[in-house]
């Protein structure tokens, strides 16, 4: 199938609450792999095309339309939902379309994903590329495909940060949203036994069964599914629950954890903007699950929280 590459170019006060909302036009037409991009930075990111306009900001956001029957509906919601955002928010954009081929669009944005030290003891690296661990590091080798999650965005590398001084060799963990699978894998490597993982992307459930494979994680250690959030998860309760998502769904999540969370388990959160923080913190704390520790960066933030022990 092509694709109709998708560019919101974007100028705000707020760029990181601005990546938010333009990129919420885009998953309310369920498109999975919204994109966020910053002109020289990498990760699952990329630089300005050539024909950019000259005078467009660094910051966009890239999806890509499926050129078939849905296009032209989808091209006419994605505008209309920039005019009514526009209209009650302060944002200047603009908009560009590029045609994609399947493995064009796949793999143009490769260049731009190189071996990421997220922690002294974890690397990133993409399949592509070779690099030499120094002793004691855990390696991840990892293709996201369409699928988020390379350890180059804030959310991720913070996630990470949390799940390697959080998990403890043996536990059970679920991973809601799991994208490219990265934080299944790194649950493996730090020492846990089983890793379960939802989507509610079938494409990005098979990338994240394919890098777990490249990694070595035996089959018999996953459980990955499809459906909303952690509803109807089987192998609970659970040890730890991370979610790497954005703060709404986060906030509906975190009512379900007492059915999810083991006593004395711990939930990491992120892919929360520091400006919905708040409305994080006052669900956990309206289901007695207090918060041990808040990290920030780039206006992302991420969280530990911790239910009591019996």
């Amino acid at each position: 199938m092509d694709y109709l590459e998708t560019c919101v170019r974007f100028t705000a006060l707020d760029p990181e609450t601005a990546h938010e909302l333009v990129a919420d036009i885009f998953t309310s037409l369920g498109l999975p792999g919204v994109e966020h991009r910053v002109q020289g930075e990498t990760g699952l990111v990329d630089q300005e095309p050539e024909e950019a306009p000259p005078d467009c900001d660094h910051h966009a956001v890239v999806a890509y339309l499926p050129a078939d029957s849905r296009l032209e509906a989808m091209r006419a919601a994605v505008l209309e939902g920039l005019e009514d955002l526009a209209a009650r928010w302060p944002i200047t954009y603009s908009l560009s379309f590029l045609s994609r081929q399947d493995e064009e669009w796949a793999h143009a944005w490769k260049r731009f994903f190189h071996p990421l030290e997220i922690t002294p003891r974890l690397v990133v690296k993409p399949t592509w590329e070779h690099y030499s661990a120094k002793p004691g590091q855990v390696l991840i080798e990892l293709d996201p495909g369409m699928a988020f999650g390379t350890g180059g965005h804030p959310t991720t590398s913070l996630c990470l940060a949390l799940i390697e001084e959080t998990l403890r060799p043996g536990d059970n963990v679920l991973d809601v949203g799991t994208g490219s699978g990265i934080l299944l894998i790194a649950a493996v490597k730090f020492g846990a036994r089983h890793v379960t993982g939802t989507d509610n992307d079938p494409s990005a459930l098979e990338v994240a069964r394919e890098n777990l494979v490249l990694n070595g994680v035996p089959e018999s250690l996953v459980t990955l599914c499809g459906g909303d959030l952690a509803e109807g998860v089987p192998g609970g309760p659970f040890s730890l629950v991370a979610a790497n998502i954005t703060a709404e769904p986060i906030v509906r999540l975190v009512f379900a954890l007492p059915g999810l969370l083991a006593p004395g388990a711990a939930f990491i959160a992120s892919g929360i903007i520091v400006s919905k923080k708040r409305m994080v913190l006052d669900a956990l704390q309206a289901c007695g699950i207090p918060v041990q520790k808040v990290l920030e960066k780039e206006g992302w933030c991420a969280l530990r929280a911790t239910r009591a022990p019996l």
